[in-house]
């Protein structure tokens, strides 16, 4: 989402005529990445080993014991370094990278390695302004790259979203498309935000009121409101009732279930809203973002709109389960939501194929040029297109709501994993930095639920292999396949891509053999490795944590542990 294409741009031009790469040595782009790491090292964590660079990246804190007073500026490096030298975090191929750094003619390294441990700043003649930029990648906001939608224009294209040569004819005749409206996305001025609770309660009064006037059932919102107590914490650390509701930077509001936190959420996010104010709520699930959107938008004042992740099949099924038709009918009597999960592609219309898409091939951006010479079955890629029909698709009506909404209603997941639409925005940025960047107030509900979904997608159990389409491996070795098929093998020319394809088939063959070693168990006596697996907690480390336990004879077969077994020489050398 960030680019740095200006600076990698005059390093490569600075070392024209000074640097032709040969064998392992690596591209300038490459190089200046090595460099880059380097001085991050240099400027945070001096005098420290070069092979502590993934340490840094990686975000662990056993480096910074080696550190006894870092910059005060050092969250600033850290945070820019990690989102440009992500390459480099891995400790296993650190040391491949320096080697080939070190491959390079002394003239063009900003660093000599004493024995690939302590690096040291040269005099550079060439680029000799390095160290400039080097300073201001790691100090200085780093722009977003920019986003570059082209609607395809009439001709044909082929769509990138499957292997099986499908292609389509945009016709001369579509309607044309609206004046888009684009994302404000500049960083609010935010203050402190103070609200009294008895305009609280004025706003759920107007809310039920709005409920009356429309003939809706009743939410009674003031009588919910009216049954909660808000306490704050004093200055001796005993709690008192307040009358009035601070939210400044972080606030963490605790109380037992069902006690109206949720109704509270709901009533602050509507008064925000009726005062100028954009305000954006995290909820467990898109089925109730779906519902709380519909909901909220019911009242003066309030627009909201739910961030949708990208798996659009599986929103639509569980929307379907939750409102189940009253017989003989095709809808509930009070539907909310289907008109945000639409599968449908109005450009699949106009291919007049037999069979239509799947739901993942639509191709919203991904229409690729092809050559009008070129035969049918012979595609010659050109450039990526937006679908021309993209401001009008139903598919998208939700991710276009967003744009005027003054509530946006997300997931834990559709903040962290869907990128803001190239149509609505000129920058590439997730959901989740966009919401930081345009609300006032961020209303975090089933805080302690949603702190688990990023634990678990930042440290997550993925599942590799089994029938759903979150099975990694599977799903993976599917697409690369239909992708090599498709393109006559041509990107495996590319050494990133053999390295790929080959880890990506020898963990397949590792995963095969162990799925022969569990089958192979279940008829074996005692069934040994079978009694290994625990389904609420098994990693590498429970793993290679029984297998030190066997080494050391600390079994059901073996010696009774004592009081200190886990002190055992044997054990720990294991």
């Amino acid at each position: 989402m960030r680019q740095i294409r200006a600076v990698r741009d005059r390093f490569t031009r600075a070392l024209r005529g000074h640097f032709t790469p040969t064998g392992a040595q690596p591209s300038p782009s490459r190089l200046m990445d090595t460099e880059l790491c380097l001085y991050l090292l240099e400027t945070v964590a001096p005098d420290q080993a070069a092979s502590g660079v993934p340490a840094l990246l990686d975000g662990y804190r056993a480096l910074w014991d080696a550190v006894p007073h870092p910059p005060a500026d050092a969250p600033v490096r850290l945070a820019n370094a990690r989102a440009l030298l992500w390459r480099s975090q891995r400790p296993y191929g650190w040391d491949e990278l320096l080697r080939d750094y070190l491959s390079a003619p002394e003239a063009v390294r900003g660093y000599h390695l004493d024995q690939l441990v302590r690096p040291i700043r040269r005099q550079c003649s060439v680029a000799a302004d390095r160290w400039d930029w080097y300073e201001q990648l790691l100090t200085e906001p780093l722009p977003f790259a920019t986003t570059g939608v082209r609607f395809a224009a009439p001709g044909r294209y082929r769509m990138s979203s499957t292997a099986r040569g499908h292609g389509v004819t945009v016709p001369d005749n579509l309607p044309p498309a609206p004046a888009p409206a684009l994302h404000d996305l500049a960083v609010r001025t935010r203050a402190p935000i103070e609200v009294r609770w008895q305009e609280l309660v004025a706003t759920a009064r107007g809310m039920d009121a709005a409920d009356l006037q429309a003939g809706r059932s009743s939410h009674r919102w003031e009588e919910r409101l009216l049954d909660v107590t808000l306490q704050v914490r004093l200055a001796d650390d005993t709690f008192g009732d307040a009358t009035t509701l601070r939210v400044d930077r972080i606030l963490h509001m605790v109380g037992m279930v069902s006690v109206g936190k949720s109704t509270l959420v709901a009533i602050l996010a509507t008064w925000a809203a009726q005062h100028d104010l954009r305000v954006t709520i995290v909820v467990g699930d898109n089925s109730a973002a779906l519902r709380m959107a519909h909901e909220l938008s019911r009242y003066d004042g309030v627009v909201a709109a739910p961030v949708m992740g990208q798996n659009r099949t599986r929103h639509a099924e569980r929307l379907h389960r939750l409102q189940p038709p009253a017989p003989g009918r095709l809808l509930p009597s009070e539907p909310y939501g289907f008109d945000l999960v639409s599968t449908a592609c109005p450009l699949d219309a106009v291919r007049g194929a037999p069979i239509p898409l799947e739901v993942r091939e639509a191709p919203c951006q991904h229409l690729i040029e092809t050559d009008p010479d070129a035969p049918v079955d012979g595609w010659r890629d050109g450039a990526r297109r937006t679908c021309p029909l993209w401001y009008r698709c139903q598919r998208h009506e939700a991710a276009r709501r967003l744009v005027t909404a003054n509530v946006w209603i997300a997931t834990p997941w559709s903040l962290v994993h869907t990128p803001v639409p190239g149509p609505l925005s000129h920058e590439q940025m997730r959901y989740l930095e966009a919401a930081w960047r345009r609300s006032d107030l961020i209303l975090v509900d089933e805080a302690d639920q949603v702190q688990a979904n990023l634990d678990e997608m930042f440290a997550s159990a993925q599942v590799l292999l089994g029938p759903s389409q979150e099975a990694w491996i599977d799903e993976i070795g599917a697409r690369v396949a239909e992708k090599l098929r498709a393109t006559g093998r041509a990107p495996v020319s590319s050494r990133q891509i053999r390295r790929f394809t080959t880890a990506l088939n020898q963990a397949r063959s590792a995963a095969d053999i162990i799925y022969q070693l569990l089958q192979r168990d279940r008829v074996r006596a005692g069934k040994p490795v079978l009694n290994w697996l625990d389904p609420d907690y098994f990693t590498a480390w429970t793993l290679f944590n029984n297998l030190a336990q066997d080494w050391a004879g600390y079994t059901s077969k073996g010696r009774r542990p004592n009081p200190g077994w886990d002190n055992d020489e044997l054990y720990k050398g294991s």
